[in-house]
């Protein structure tokens, strides 16, 4: 029988868990912008791109940081904290349109939108994506896309 120690510090994992999900839900994660901008205009730069992506209404920004170190040649991602979830959810939905997009002072083509993942999803979702390579080459006749963690096969039409 668990003791009311262990079965407290279960309850406070599970609480932890939770709380620490629900503000990942309201974070997007954009790679590819470039690193060459003021911190004041992060905001303002995410909310074009979302703009651009034919998110409509652009959500409020409540706040835009770099992650990680400054390195020369590296491109440090963005972590954009939007008003809701749902917002994340139609801007992940929309992401896609960004491959499309001519500017002449941002190479849409470059940029990624993400959901904020934990450590562990991070993990997880980088086996998915070099399992999704392997099976790029070794099956060309088909287009391999990874949802909800798993890995989807769809024969490509001509």
């Amino acid at each position: 029988k668990p003791s009311k120690v262990d079965m407290k510090k279960t309850v406070q994992k599970a609480v932890n868990l939770a709380l620490e999900s629900d503000s990942r839900s309201k974070n997007l994660i954009l790679y590819g912008v470039h690193d060459d901008m003021d911190v004041e205009d992060l905001g303002s730069k995410v909310e074009e791109i979302l703009q651009e992506a034919g998110v409509q209404p652009v959500p409020e920004v409540l706040g835009a940081t770099r992650i990680g170190w400054k390195k020369d040649g590296i491109i440090r991602p963005i972590k954009a904290t939007l008003c809701h979830a749902e917002n994340v959810k139609h801007a992940l939905s929309k992401a896609s349109r960004l491959r499309n997009k001519k500017s002449p002072t941002i190479d849409f083509s470059k940029i990624y939108l993400a959901p904020d993942r934990s450590k562990e999803e991070r993990q997880a979702h980088q086996k998915l994506v070099a399992e999704v390579k392997t099976l790029a080459t070794e099956k060309p006749t088909q287009h391999h896309i990874i949802r909800n963690g798993r890995i989807i096969s769809i024969d490509k039409t001509v």
